[in-house]
C-alpha cells in the first residue's frame, strides 16, 4: 500500500504528507458545503433587497429632479419661442441594471395635440437646437461640457428672438466654449469672435474658406447680414456695441 501511494502522489514521505493535507482540506470543504450554500443564499437575498431599495430610491430621486428640471426648461423654451413645448418623463419597469430598476427617458411634445416622442426623433433641427440651449441654460451650474455646438438654433426666429438667443449663448459661454452657426445678425453680434464661411465654386471643384472678421470688417459683415445700406451700418454698430456690453 505504501508503494502504491507513492506511485500515485509522488516519491517520498513529504509528497505523501502534502497529498494527505490536500485531501483533508478538500473533505473539510465538502463537509461545510451546505453551510456555505446557506450563507451565499442569505447574502443573495440581502443583496437583492438592497438593490430593490437603492433602485427605488434612485427612480424617485430622478423623478423629483425631473420635475424641477422640466419647470426650468419650460421657462427657457417659452423665452425661445416655444411656449407650448413640454418635456415629460417616460417611467417604466425595466430589468435591473447599473442604471437602476426603471427605464426613465425624457420625451418632448413640441406642439399641442401631438404625441410626445423621443428627443432624438421629434424636434425639427431648429427646435432641437433650442431645446438643447434650454437644457444647457437650465443645467449650466451642473454641466461641465467644455464645448457646445449649436446649428440652426435661430431657425425660423426674428431679430428680437435672435438677440435673446445670442444673449443666452453668451451667458453659457462664460464657462465653456460655444460655437454657433447662424445667419442671424443679432445672434452673431453677441459672439466674442465671429468667423465668416464662404463657398467658392470653380469650374472643377468647390472649396470653402473660414476667416475671422474683427473691427470694421466685422461691422461691415453684420451690416451685410442686415441687408446692407447706410441704415444697416448704424444698426450693426449698435448691435456690436450691445454685444460688447
Amino acid at each position: 500500500g505504501w508503494y502504491r501511494l507513492m506511485r500515485k502522489h509522488g516519491d517520498g514521505e513529504a509528497a505523501l504528507l502534502d497529498a494527505r493535507a490536500a485531501i483533508d482540506a478538500r473533505v473539510a470543504e465538502l463537509d461545510g458545503l451546505g453551510e456555505r450554500r446557506e450563507r451565499v443564499a442569505a447574502d443573495r437575498v440581502a443583496a437583492e433587497a438592497e438593490r430593490q431599495r437603492v433602485g427605488a430610491a434612485l427612480g424617485q430621486a430622478r423623478a423629483k429632479a425631473f420635475t424641477r428640471l422640466a419647470k426650468a426648461v419650460h421657462g427657457e423654451l417659452a423665452e425661445l419661442g416655444m411656449p407650448k413645448a413640454r418635456l415629460t418623463l417616460l417611467d417604466e419597469t425595466a430589468e435591473p441594471s447599473a442604471l437602476g430598476l426603471r427605464r426613465q427617458e425624457f420625451l418632448i411634445c413640441t406642439n399641442p395635440g401631438q404625441a410626445a416622442g423621443r428627443l432624438a426623433t421629434v424636434p425639427s433641427g431648429g427646435e432641437a437646437a433650442r431645446l438643447t440651449l434650454a437644457l444647457a441654460v437650465a443645467l449650466a451650474e451642473h454641466d461641465r461640457t467644455p464645448v457646445l455646438v449649436f446649428d440652426e438654433v435661430d431657425s425660423g426666429v426674428g431679430g428680437r428672438l435672435g438677440a435673446l438667443i445670442g444673449a443666452k449663448l453668451a451667458a453659457i459661454a462664460r464657462g465653456r466654449t460655444v460655437l454657433a452657426v447662424t445667419h442671424t445678425p443679432q445672434l452673431a453680434a453677441a459672439a466674442s469672435r465671429q468667423y465668416v464661411v464662404r463657398k467658392n465654386q470653380g469650374d472643377r471643384k468647390t472649396t470653402a474658406t473660414v476667416a475671422e472678421v474683427a473691427g470694421e470688417a466685422r461691422m461691415a459683415e453684420i451690416a451685410d447680414m442686415l441687408g446692407g445700406g447706410t441704415a444697416a451700418v448704424g444698426q450693426a454698430r449698435a448691435l456690436l456695441a450691445g454685444g460688447a456690453s
